[in-house]
């Protein structure tokens, strides 16, 4: 997913920047696994988002409103008791984990000072919102909570111990040198490619980021392990720290590509050139907020797009069986407008007719278009006319 640490980092930044030391007036949950926080500073309000979706798990500014269900769900009630009013006191994120912590300054039942953390882990499906107590280390409460019936290495229930997500077994990229670097790399498959090599070996970063380090280093993006020699790691070890070093710093240059149609593809905390499209710099949070908010236009357009398509499918399936028995009903009278017409000129000349006379020639009164003594004829069994 391209909402790396990196991108996590450059988040925290603005966020610092923006809302530490700000109130929060206010805790919204629009969605089951979504939160917006209303937070005030002298001259400005922002509203953050956190969200624990599968698919769309992120944390940043935003600006679009959201409707909000007419009775606050448990969590958002959780919330508004502990963190309402408090002050922001800073964000925390270790290395590059896609974690991020929200220290909050309120005040507890008695009117004495806590502090709260608002844990928000971003990993995909495992995704989590979480409200602790620093003090002791245990949880208050999870926008989604499990047992270990659900997952063995912790369990996300008030009360529970707070056990910070499990280690993927990567290397912290701001701690790594040259030859812990070298022996990483080859370490690994000799058919990998490098962009995937990097993703899979350190941690904080997107394939998109680590195409974008291959593409600096000026080596072709599919070069494999087994075709690098001590030049080819060397470069990519250069590339590779450069980078990191600006992300010490601080240092990024957010971007959001687009497509030809102005569609937009992705986005990172670096300068994405290796990718020949369109490009939209700007802060990381106005980015994000681009690019989500797109996302969820489009995803709500297929939702509804889909809706209707098998509404229709329905009902074209439920007129296509009605369609079926009505031909099968005109086949099973086909003649009979042929058979009224006769039986009404039979009912019309009974008086003409006798008993046991097989046949009967009748003037046709309802046909316009034949001459005055047009005759029908018409079977009628034993019947003869009278003379």
């Amino acid at each position: 997913m391209p909402f790396d640490g990196l991108v996590l980092a450059a988040v925290r930044k603005e966020l610092e920047h923006k809302l530490t030391g700000g109130r929060i007036e206010r805790i919204y949950q629009p969605q089951q696994e979504e939160l917006v926080l209303s937070v005030h500073r002298p001259g400005a309000r922002y509203r953050l988002l956190i969200s624990a979706s599968s698919q769309n798990a992120r944390v940043h500014l935003t600006t679009a409103t959201r409707e909000n269900p007419a009775a606050p769900p448990l969590y958002c009630m959780v919330l508004r008791k502990h963190l309402e009013g408090g002050r922001i006191a800073g964000f925390e994120q270790a290395g590059l984990e896609r974690v991020l912590v929200m220290k909050v300054e309120s005040r507890d039942e008695l009117g004495r000072a806590s502090e709260k953390h608002l844990v928000c882990e971003i990993m995909g499906k495992h995704s989590n919102i979480i409200l602790m107590d620093p003090s002791t280390g245990t949880i208050i409460d999870g926008i989604k909570r499990y047992s270990h019936a659900v997952s063995r290495y912790r369990e996300v229930l008030p009360g529970k111990p707070y056990v910070f997500p499990p280690s993927q077994g990567k290397l912290d990229p701001f701690s790594v040198n040259e030859e812990q670097f070298s022996l990483a790399c080859l370490e690994s498959p000799l058919e990998t490619a490098l962009p995937q090599l990097l993703q899979k070996r350190f941690e904080g970063l997107s394939t998109v980021t680590c195409r974008e380090i291959v593409y600096r280093a000026g080596l072709p993006l599919e070069t494999l392990l087994d075709q690098c020699g001590e030049y080819e790691l060397r470069v990519l070890w250069q590339s590779f720290s450069s980078f990191m070093a600006k992300a010490a710093q601080g240092s990024f240059e957010p971007c959001l590509t687009a497509g030809k149609k102005g569609e937009f593809l992705d986005f990172a905390a670096v300068n994405l050139t290796h990718t020949g499209e369109k490009i939209m710099g700007g802060e990381m949070n106005t980015l994000l907020n681009l690019f989500y908010t797109a996302r969820e236009q489009l995803e709500k357009l297929n939702k509804t797009r889909n809706s209707v398509i098998s509404l229709l499918n329905k009902e074209m399936a439920r007129l296509e069986k009605k369609l079926d028995l009505y031909a099968k009903s005109l086949d099973e009278t086909a003649g009979a407008e042929k058979f009224r017409l006769y039986g009404e000129l039979l009912t019309a000349n009974l008086y003409r007719l006798e008993k046991g006379c097989p046949e009967a020639v009748l003037e046709n009164w309802y046909d316009a278009f034949k001459q005055r003594n047009g005759q029908a004829r018409k079977e009628t069994g034993p019947v003869c006319e009278k003379p």
